[in-house]
């Protein structure tokens, strides 16, 4: 059986590796790099992981958001890569060489894309999703599951659960009004 942290570890590998994959290809589009071979972007990834699990980069909410933190972390990632990979194949001596000038960057990508958005933006529903199951009933985020979640009708649910429409409605009012609640939370608002 796997320890609590282990757990702990997964769930938030399994909310963030999308969002963390996505910000890490556009930091590599950033530096001008728009074919990056797929193994080569998961070792990246991977060292963002790993740079949080060891404890070599730590969030300090007082300085900014989650977002912000886990985007620059994949900004530094990207460009440990890039000097490994420029020294390996010899192109570049020294750190200083114009390899690393600032250079204009493509306004595509000057700010955050839409598809980094969307990618956090899913992590932290995910993040809103796991903390209202936490705290409802099994029963309660069931319901709210199969009727917000999967789209089926209360009518439907209400059939297979054996109880009547107005339960099922009030149950995900419920529900809906439990998940504001945790959205109007600091920690929530700062990533928003």
């Amino acid at each position: 059986m796997p320890r609590l942290w282990e757990t702990s570890w997964e769930d938030f590998f399994d909310l963030y590796h999308n969002a963390v994959n996505v910000c890490t290809l556009g930091a590599f589009k950033r530096h001008g790099w728009h074919e990056v071979p797929e193994p080569d972007l998961q070792d990246v990834v991977l060292a963002v992981f790993e740079s949080l699990f060891r404890g070599h980069a730590s969030f300090d909410p007082a300085k900014g958001r989650f977002r912000q933190f886990l985007t620059t972390l994949c900004q530094r990632r990207v460009v440990d890569f890039i000097r490994s990979h420029i020294r390996k194949s010899s192109k570049l001596t020294s750190l200083d060489s114009d390899a690393f000038e600032e250079k204009e960057i493509d306004p595509a990508f000057a700010r955050h894309s839409t598809v980094e958005e969307d990618a956090f933006r899913s992590a932290l529903l995910g993040t809103l999703l796991a903390a209202l199951h936490a705290e409802v009933s099994p029963r309660t985020y069931l319901i709210f599951e199969l009727v917000k979640l999967n789209g089926e009708s209360p009518e439907e649910v209400a059939e297979q659960l054996g109880v009547q429409r107005n339960v099922i409605d009030n149950t995900v009012f419920k529900a809906m009004k439990r998940l504001r609640e945790i959205s109007k939370r600091e920690e929530i608002l700062q990533e928003l």
